[in-house]
């Protein structure tokens, strides 16, 4: 069965957190539990998600979209600024009145400017089409 984005996401974040585990301390009277070391076939896995993660996340708000539980992600979804932004540098642009292009004060450039939503939309898509593809490859 296929895995959404979130479970990728959500195991990449188990492994990652075993993975420098490399002993535990026993407790008075009781064995210590089996040791448990992540594979490198699943520290490659987890990096990879973290790195596409990473490189398809412009503005910040996907990553932490994508680490909330399913029950919370609508109430962050609409935490999320509705106003437009610069593509290029993700700066406040202001409002297009019909032209189509306005000038973004940050970046000097005249650009179309595009709703913060959108763009973050935007970002979990190719995140999870470069996941189905098959991740960046770290090995």
């Amino acid at each position: 069965m296929p895995r959404t984005l979130r479970q990728h996401v959500e195991e990449a974040e188990r492994i990652m957190s075993i993975g420098g585990v490399k002993t535990l301390i026993p407790q008075r009277g009781i064995p210590a539990p089996i040791r448990v070391d992540a594979g490198n076939r699943q520290l490659e896995y987890a990096v990879s998600v973290r790195v596409v993660v990473e490189k398809y996340d412009r503005t910040g708000y996907a990553q932490a979209w994508l680490k909330v539980s399913d029950d919370v992600a609508g109430t962050f979804w609409q935490s999320i600024p509705a106003w437009s932004v610069c593509p290029l540098c993700m700066g406040r642009a202001p409002e297009d009145r019909g032209k189509g292009r306005v000038y973004c004060v940050a970046c000097g450039a005249f650009v179309k400017p595009r709703r913060l939503r959108g763009l973050v939309s935007w970002d979990i898509r190719r995140m999870a089409q470069a996941l189905r593809k098959g991740g960046i490859s770290v090995g």
